[in-house]
């Protein structure tokens, strides 16, 4: 068996006021990269020139010319056009044409904060590199001095000539004053990319939904495009992941705000018991962001986390938050391979987990946390499930043992473990 382990720091997500912007993506990075400023279009001498703009199913083919144009006169090659990330495309400047951004954060023109999910939908194989530039130009203005504008742009134009990228998406949409609104996706894809699949649509959770299960939602979705086995959340592991979320919140990460468990191994033996999982693994991320596409989208942009998450033989997930004093998020995931998902859990049990072996006092760690869930749904413990086998503890298992004409020692024997449910 192997243990995983995978540290993401997720940085805030920035707009800033602009009349275009650039933002690049690199997923070797686990801060998302802040939005670049450009300088108006009226500073690159790009007054309305008095020709009709095109429509817009045109002005996306003129814009995606002449940016590929650009890229072979440099010597690179041209970018392959994705229907999934024109779709995209195409719904972010319908956003920003109707005021979207503006209600969002008062600027004119803003980034979406869930590039990576949308990276992650149009090169299901997997991407190394993903950006996007957004731009705007008034009736009366043209194609070709948005291009300018673009280029003239040191942020922009690192977009449109970046080696690495191989695909774009172009989205063109006009707003009720008949301005422009562009937004062009580009990634590298591992692979080739896939100039002719099909555009898959951006679903919302089921209305109701928590934070954790709408995360959940999204991995599932994102797992389902890259053809790999959906997970299930399991009780066990959704209260590891708080207990841990919880432990990074009071400080137990020194010198950070995030750090990895060191008892994964007991984590696995209690959400599923000894030997029935092949693989488990866990990873710990912070954002500032509230909406879970964009969560799960920082915390894909590094390529480590977004392997991990999308692990083929995964199973079972377990998600857990905190909350910082400032609205910052700690989220703690943990997930495992089970050997039958289905039956992971104590048929007689509760969802409280396994104890493995026999447990006495001062014993510590997911086990005892186990026991104590499992105590604690009979009406025997009222203190907390916090992995500690006190002598508080041990006299609640006494009078638990008392109660079902057990031997009273205040040790977790295997009879005990039986009438709890946890073996």
């Amino acid at each position: 068996m192997h243990r995983r382990g995978i540290e993401a720091d997720v940085g805030r997500y920035r707009c800033q006021k602009l009349i275009a912007g650039a933002v690049g993506v690199v997923a070797a990075v686990l801060a998302v990269t802040p939005v670049a400023t450009a300088a108006p279009l009226a500073a690159h001498g790009l007054s309305p020139m008095g020709v009709t703009l095109p429509d817009a199913a045109t002005a996306e083919t003129q814009l995606l010319d002449l940016l590929n144009q650009a890229r072979v006169d440099a010597g690179l090659q041209a970018l392959v056009r994705i229907p999934s990330y024109d779709h995209y495309a195409r719904e972010w400047s319908g956003f920003m044409s109707t005021g979207g951004c503006t209600e969002r954060d008062g600027t004119k023109l803003c980034h979406r904060q869930n590039l990576a999910v949308i990276a992650s939908l149009a090169a299901p194989k997997g991407w190394a590199r993903a950006g996007e530039n957004v731009g705007t130009v008034p009736d009366g203005g043209t194609v070709l001095s948005l291009h300018n504008a673009f280029m003239n742009s040191a942020s922009h134009r690192a977009n449109i000539l970046h080696v690495q990228y191989n695909a774009v998406g172009v989205g063109v949409t006009f707003d009720a004053n008949g301005a422009l609104f562009v937004t062009f996706e580009f990634i590298a894809t591992i692979g080739v990319p896939n100039s002719t699949g099909p555009v898959v649509g951006f679903p919302e959770p089921p209305a109701g939904s928590s934070e954790e299960d709408a995360f959940v939602f999204y991995l599932n979705f994102l797992r389902q495009q890259a053809g790999v086995q959906t997970v299930t959340r399991q009780a066990v592991l959704d209260r590891e992941s708080a207990y841990w979320s919880n432990r990074m919140l009071s400080g137990i990460c020194i010198g950070s705000s995030l750090c990895n468990r060191k008892d994964s191994r007991d984590v696995a033996k209690a959400a599923v018991g000894s030997g029935k999982t092949k693989w488990w693994g866990g990873a710990v991320g912070q954002t500032y962001a509230t909406d879970t596409s964009a969560q799960i989208s920082q915390l894909t942009q590094n390529s480590a986390m977004r392997a991990l998450l999308l692990r083929p033989d995964v199973n079972l997930v377990g998600i857990g938050y905190s909350i910082t004093a400032d609205g910052k998020r700690l989220i703690t995931l943990i997930l495992l391979n089970a050997r039958n998902a289905a039956s992971s859990l104590p048929t007689s049990g509760n969802g409280c987990g396994w104890v493995t072996s026999t447990l006495r006092q001062r014993a510590k760690g997911p086990e005892v946390r186990a026991a104590q869930c499992a105590l604690a749904s009979k009406g025997g413990w009222t203190g907390p499930v916090d992995g500690s086998y006190n002598s508080t503890f041990a006299k609640a298992i006494k009078v638990f043992q008392k109660s079902m004409r057990l031997r009273v020692n205040g040790t977790l024997d295997p009879k005990t473990r039986k009438a709890l449910g946890v073996s």
